[in-house]
């Protein structure tokens, strides 16, 4: 959804008028924002209090530390902060969020500039945020509803077009503070009201199955821990490779060598109940067709879902894109897709007949016909010692990849089959939708839900849930009337 109206033409005194961009040829600094609803409130007058965070220089940057310097990466689509790439640092005097707070990327390029999270409190960490953040708390009441209003594109096209134009880092400074936040009017529902409650519970729910997903996806990865090391002590007869061991691997690579991948590999190759490699012809790297053209919506039925390493994160979609093409698919259902330059290791199931296409910077994988197998390969190549295995056996260059042979190169435990089943269930377990759902008892029906659903049902709900989110949103911000379809919780 696009908010921003081209403009035919404007008024020579107009160049002038616009603090930010004052005396700028640039059309696009003249684009406005569609906002048909007048029932609005500036965001300012929703804030309690609010910071700015500051640069600690790189010198202050150290690998471990109980202290994590957030940056504007870590502010994505989701609605929760993002956590895997993020900088250890020094103690320092900068300012630290407090739980439920949102933060706001000011500074940025493309479409992280705009982008909202919601912070959330964790005890093994203090955090601080870097200068291109701003940090607010809004007032109990709406916190929750704005919070669904501000993760919209409409906000995100409100700072677009308000914060000039650079060639490198776009700065919007405070300007977050002047967006009208639109609320519900009689024109779109009868029980305003309602529609407001809708939203909030809508994010709620967003926000749980986020963190559900989070704390699911480390269980699965102490699993493997506990299976692969609980019974004994870590290898500490570690010892620098051979002359015969560089050349049977035909590679001088330092990170494969190293004392963490040996204590890995030792561990698989020495587990009890053995260990297998993929077989080469099982592997193969996705396939961008001839013919295509993008879409971020699915626009009939010629469009089919498009992953790329860009919008795979960990175990889960951050969003969705679509390709539409004639030609055929080499993936298909039961397979496994694969992250296969830089951040290897983050990776998607796929469980459905529906045509899937993944271009050529990822790997396709299709080892095992049984779902149980290959959802277990799965479980263990996103894992955190199946992506740290991954990573090291890389080709390094301009842009890391790795490859379908070195892929191959990397023992997979024969895991005990109750542990089996355990992990798998983390990340794949149906189950039933719940009924009788009011807006009273949705929120805690559905939190327990969360709690035994997998992680794969857990992303596709999430989608779901968005886009209901968006199509409210929309229908308030145009003041258009809102279907009953899309307020039902089913």
């Amino acid at each position: 959804m696009n908010y921003l109206k081209k403009k035919k033409s404007f008024k020579i005194s107009q160049i002038s008028q616009k603090e930010f961009c004052k005396f700028s040829l640039c059309p696009k600094d003249y684009k406005e924002l569609l906002l048909v609803n007048s029932n609005t409130i500036k965001l300012s007058e929703e804030i309690k209090n609010w910071y700015k965070g500051i640069e600690i220089g790189s010198d202050n940057y150290i690998k471990k530390s109980p202290f994590r310097f957030l940056k504007t990466v870590n502010v994505t689509s989701s609605f929760i902060l993002g956590d895997t790439s993020v900088e250890h640092c020094k103690p320092f005097s900068g300012n630290q969020p407090k739980n439920n707070d949102i933060l706001i990327v000011k500074d940025g390029l493309g479409s992280g500039l705009g982008e909202v999270a919601l912070y959330k409190n964790n005890t093994k960490y203090k955090d601080y945020i870097s200068s291109g953040i701003i940090g607010i708390e809004i007032k109990d009441k709406k916190k929750y509803y704005i919070l669904g209003i501000l993760k919209s594109q409409h906000f995100k096209d409100f700072i677009n077009i308000n914060t000039a134009q650079g060639s490198t880092i776009r700065h919007s400074k405070l300007i977050a503070f002047n967006y009208l936040v639109p609320f519900p009017t009689t024109l779109s529902h009868a029980n305003v009201n309602l529609i407001e409650q809708y939203i909030s519970v809508f994010t709620q729910n967003v926000i749980n199955k986020e963190e559900q997903i989070k704390a699911k996806c480390k269980l699965i990865d102490r699993f493997f821990e506990n299976e692969l090391f609980s019974s004994k002590k870590k290898a500490n007869n570690y010892t620098y490779p051979k002359k015969s061991t560089l050349v049977s691997c035909n590679r001088l690579d330092t990170i494969i060598y190293s004392e963490k991948y040996y204590e890995y590999d030792t561990a698989i190759k020495s587990y009890k109940n053995g260990y297998f490699l993929l077989k080469k012809g099982n592997v193969s790297p996705g396939r961008t067709p001839d013919d295509y053209y993008f879409s971020s919506t699915k626009k009939s039925s010629i469009f089919y879902e498009w992953v790329t390493p860009k919008n795979i994160n960990g175990r889960k979609l951050d969003y969705k894109t679509y390709i539409h093409t004639k030609s055929n698919t080499n993936v298909c259902k039961n397979n496994i897709i694969l992250n296969g330059i830089r951040y290897v290791g983050n990776g998607i199931y796929i469980d459905n007949e529906d045509m899937v296409f993944s271009n050529q910077n990822t790997l396709v994988i299709k080892n095992f016909t049984e779902a149980s197998n290959q959802l277990f390969l799965y479980t263990f190549l996103t894992s955190k010692i199946g992506k740290y295995m991954q990573m090291a056996q890389r080709n390094l260059g301009i842009v890391p990849i790795l490859y379908a042979d070195n892929l191959c190169k990397i023992p997979i435990p024969k895991i005990t089959d109750m542990i089996k089943s355990k992990i798998i269930k983390e990340y794949y377990n149906p189950v039933k939708v719940n009924s009788k759902l009011t807006i009273k008892n949705y929120l805690e029906k559905e939190k327990k839900r969360n709690k035994t659903a997998g992680i794969h049902q857990l992303n596709s709900e999430v989608f779901v849930l968005k886009e209901k989110l968006d199509y409210i949103i929309n229908k308030i911000i145009k003041e258009e009337r809102i279907e009953n379809k899309y307020l039902k919780f089913k």
